[in-house]
């Protein structure tokens, strides 16, 4: 990858050029080479990492970069040249924050399918240069696995008992990878999502929707099936090359493999079968954003990647573990002024208890039968454990007094604001925690 600067641009985001007497060949001396890393590879694909590194300067600076001899699937050379932009050394970034970028099974796309609001994005960032944008969580949505995937099948089992037991083969495996591979290239390559991403560099969490729609918030016994274990795995590995660009797990969970079915160094084993025809890259050093759990989680054969880094002089930005961070912030040495801590599920809004203690009551056992029986009540129940869909979607998010309590001190005792962001609503809302009133807190 070829990389140079080429303009300067000053807060409203007008641009000079950095190019010598509007001289092209005097600014080519200017670009750099980024040597790459092959992160993955099989028999039909291969992802690469670029790891870009550039001087901070006084003012924020567009850089271009491109790929000489390129070629797409039909053979055609790219000539095709992005950019992006940093912000100067003395200031913050500027953020877009996006979550749940797609709609829900069932819904009618040809009403509401279109791109408005990347446009949107894209408009906004032509005038002031966004320098980072952060997902919330569902950056895709990998739902119709069950309704025309490989997974449609195993869904249409009425038994709850067998669909439990299922298990789930390298063959099952292999169909589901080629179908999260499949989503991830439709989705990443419609515009102007598409555009956004190589303007625009992104930091991303997980939701449910990354896997499928309400994983991890069914009956427990239900969430350790087989089938759920396995399309977990095979999300994650595709999670890690497409929102963090690092290699993935070397195999994925299958019932027909027991190396895969329990972690080794905290990820699953290795299965000669998936390694035959592939290459996975092994990390040197880890990437230092990442926070990385002590141990698997219980429905997944890997630990857990939280998130910390600074978005510029006095910004810092972390992803799910507040108290790793704070031992961060405190190594700071009083710079970073403001924290944004991200959640992939809201922690301030409106408790809906008289929702779920209805949706939990008696009341609906009949329904529920009746559905079971003879389909009453249609897709107002899931097809996995058999609640009312919308279950899922309350457990998801969660109220926490006791975080709340545990932070605001913390913040306000070195004089600190704290920003929380929140995916998974589907709307725009906010909340704002009081603070004591003469306290001198930083925009």
């Amino acid at each position: 990858m070829k990389l140079r600067p080429t303009s300067a641009l000053s807060g409203n985001g007008s641009e000079r050029s950095t190019l010598v007497n509007g001289n092209v060949s005097q600014s080519d001396s200017q670009v750099t080479t980024v040597e790459g890393v092959k992160l993955f590879a099989d028999h039909n694909k291969a992802f690469w990492r670029f790891s870009v590194m550039v001087p901070l300067r006084a003012q924020q600076m567009r850089w271009e970069y491109f790929f000489p001899r390129f070629h797409y699937f039909n053979h055609k050379e790219s000539t095709g040249r992005w950019s992006f932009v940093v912000p100067g050394a003395n200031h913050s970034m500027r953020i877009m924050f996006h979550s749940c970028n797609g709609f829900s099974i069932g819904t009618d796309l040809d009403y509401w399918q279109g791109p408005l609001l990347w446009n949107e994005v894209l408009r906004l960032h032509e005038e002031r240069p966004f320098h980072v944008m952060i997902g919330g969580g569902d950056q895709i949505y990998n739902d119709s696995v069950r309704v025309d995937g490989p997974l449609k099948e195993w869904t249409d089992i009425s038994n709850p008992h067998k669909r439990r037991t299922h298990p789930f083969p390298e063959k099952m495996r292999n169909e589901c990878d080629s179908y999260y591979y499949e989503n991830y290239i439709k989705w990443y390559g419609m515009e102007s999502f598409a555009t956004a991403n190589s303007q625009i560099p992104q930091i991303n969490i997980w939701d449910d929707h990354d896997i499928i729609d309400g994983f991890g918030s069914y009956t427990d016994h239900f969430m350790k099936c087989a089938v759920f274990r396995g399309i977990g795995g095979v999300a994650f590995k595709y999670y890690l090359l497409f929102q963090h660009h690092v290699a993935p797990p070397v195999s994925t969970f299958t019932t027909d493999s027991p190396e895969t079915m329990s972690a080794v160094n905290g990820t699953s084993g290795p299965d000669p079968r998936q390694l035959e025809h592939a290459y996975v890259y092994k990390e040197v050093v880890e990437d230092p954003s990442f926070i990385t759990g002590k141990s698997p989680g219980p429905y997944l054969e890997e630990r857990s990647r939280n998130l910390y880094m600074r978005l510029g002089r006095r910004m810092a930005f972390a992803g799910v573990d507040a108290r790793t961070e704070h031992q961060e912030i405190a190594a700071s040495n009083g710079d970073i002024k403001h924290l944004i801590l991200l959640l992939g599920v809201p922690i301030a809004y409106p408790r809906l208890a008289w929702l779920e203690n209805l949706i939990r009551s008696p009341l609906i056992a009949p329904i529920r039968l009746l559905n079971k029986r003879f389909g009453v009540g249609g897709s107002f129940f899931n097809k996995f454990d058999g609640q009312v869909d919308l279950l899922d979607d309350l457990d998801d998010h969660y109220t926490a007094p006791l975080i709340t309590k545990a932070l605001r001190p913390r913040h306000h005792s070195r004089r600190r604001r704290a920003s929380r962001r929140h995916g998974s609503l589907l709307l725009e809302a906010r909340a704002q925690y009081p603070c004591r009133p003469r306290l001198p807190l930083h925009a």
